[in-house]
């Protein structure tokens, strides 16, 4: 079972069935996708959606997705998802729509699943990549102690990743963040 995060202020629960107008919504959305990909027509992204609940039926899942909820707004934000792609790590990823952007949302969400990744899934690091000129994804990653490696030879895009030893001494650690169920 995936569990619901518990962050400052913000939840980050598991995808739901009820959640697939959202996930079509923002993989649909020219300007939330610009910086990760093309954006997808519905059908692509409802069958991306099935799929996404599909990996988390696995056990253990190889990609878990949350869905950012603000709890003062009592509403969805947007998406955040780990995707285990070796023994020991995950790719990190976040989608909001534009107008949720530089409000310090996804570094929250990230903070909350870092926590989450390597005290309780017992990780050894996360890695994320972005395009190159996406200075925001540069200044998240920094903010939150990422340290950069070496760009993909074949895409360009920028790589970044996070150790537990790293994250111990981040500033941007939540020591209170809280696993719900």
């Amino acid at each position: 079972m995936i569990a619901t995060l518990r962050g400052p202020r913000l939840d980050l629960r598991p995808l739901a069935e009820g959640d697939q107008a959202l996930y079509v919504q923002l993989y649909g959305d020219a300007l939330a996708m610009q910086h990760i990909g093309a954006a997808q027509d519905a059908g692509t992204a409802t069958r991306g959606f099935h799929a996404a609940l599909r990996h988390h039926a696995a056990v253990p899942p190889d990609r878990y997705f949350w869905v950012i909820h603000d709890r003062e707004l009592a509403q969805p934000l947007g998406l955040i998802g780990l995707s285990v792609d070796e023994p020991a790590g995950a790719e990190v990823g976040v989608l909001l729509p534009a107008s949720q952007q530089g409000r310090g949302i996804a570094t929250e969400a990230i903070a909350t699943l870092a926590d989450h990744a390597f005290a309780c899934l017992r990780l050894q690091r996360l890695h994320t990549r972005h395009l190159p000129g996406h200075a925001l994804a540069a200044g998240l990653m920094a903010t939150l102690g990422f340290e950069p490696i070496a760009p993909d030879s074949s895409s360009g895009h920028r790589r970044w990743q996070l150790t537990p030893d790293r994250w111990a001494t981040s500033p941007r650690r939540l020591s209170g963040a809280n696993r719900l169920t």
